[in-house]
Order: C-alpha cells, then structure tokens, then sequence
C-alpha cells in the first residue's frame, strides 16, 4: 500500500469525507472521482471498487447527508402533544439544511445528480421521511399507512423543504424573530385542525 492510502475498509468513508469536504468547499461541479481520490491520497482508480461513477458517489454523499438528518431527527425533544413534535422536526430540518447547504442540495437535488437505486441512499432517504411520516400521523390521530398520514407528511415536508429553499437561495424577503420555529407551528396548528 503506497503512502497516504487508506486501507480497503476504511477506503470507502475516506471517499465519502473527501467528497464531502469538496462539495463544501467548491460546490458540486468541482467534485469528480479523480478530485476526489487526489483528496484521498489514492490512485484514480480506487474510487471505482467502491463506486460505479460520479452518481454513486453523490449517492453515497447523500446517504451520509441523511444519516446525519436521522440522527438529528431521532434526537428531537418528544413532545407529549405531536403536533409540538412535528415543529420541532420541521426545525431541525431546516437546520440541517442552513448547516450544510451543499449537501442539502445534492440529497434533495436533480435526480441525474445521483444514483437513486443505491442501497445506503435508499435505506438513509426512507428513514428520514419515516421521521415525518410517523409523527404527521399521530398529529391526525391516523394509521401510517393511511392516505391521509401521507397526505399530512407530504404537506409537512412540502412547506419546510420550500422554506429551506427559499432560505438557502436568499429568496425570503423577510425574517423576522424565529421564522422557522413559527412557520413550523403553523404548519402543526393547520394540521391538527383539518380532518
């Protein structure tokens, strides 16, 4: 193994990292396998036993984006009444997304950015939006499966994905005291009044 190189187990993260740190610092277009093994201190091909391309890499990225979503998500304060609980998801999600604005948009990003089929992507995507779907549905008193959890879900992640856009793209001409935290709370007052 040639100095610099990380060994195989723990290659594949040394990847991830040095992806990450790219994105963060110059932006997605500036990210490529041969950047990013450069980063790593591997030869250019070592990317390819553990990625197909670019798009499974960001996919990798972006899986590594929404654990760290998963684990904000699952540290959020339970509230004896759900509708408390959903503000404070809808806060720390856009949070995460003031906090790593890069990464935010390639996990949420055009769909030719990354491979949607790879597995920790699948896995790590599912789980965040299994957050929202749970606690959307004990807001309405409904089944998770319910078409109405779902439809309460998607208008949950609707409004704070827009918001966090809007947010990130310096779109929003106000600000004023606690925006996030008070649109959130509106969003749980809306729900916990319509059937």
């Amino acid at each position: 193994m040639s100095e610099g190189a990380q060994p195989s187990s723990d290659l594949r993260e040394t990847l991830i990292h040095c992806a990450l740190h790219l994105l963060e610092r110059d932006g997605l277009a500036k990210v490529s396998l041969r950047a990013v093994a450069r980063s790593a201190g591997v030869s250019e091909a070592a990317p390819y036993t553990h990625f197909s391309g670019k798009s499974g890499l960001m996919a990798a990225v972006a899986a590594h984006g929404f654990h760290i979503l998963n684990r904000r998500l699952t540290h959020a304060p339970q509230e004896q009444d759900p509708l408390h609980s959903l503000t404070s998801l809808g806060v720390i999600y856009i949070r995460f997304a003031e906090d790593y604005p890069a990464l935010y948009r390639v996990m949420f990003g055009p769909s030719d950015t990354l491979d949607q089929d790879e597995a920790s992507y699948v896995r790590e995507s599912r789980m965040s939006f299994e957050h929202l779907l749970k606690t959307a549905a004990l807001c309405g008193a409904h089944a998770p499966t319910s078409d109405e959890a779902q439809i309460d879900a998607a208008a949950a992640w609707s409004l704070v994905h827009g918001l966090a856009m809007l947010r990130l793209d310096g779109r929003l001409p106000i600000n004023p005291p606690d925006l996030t935290r008070r649109v959130a709370q509106r969003l749980a007052a809306g729900l916990g009044k319509i059937d």
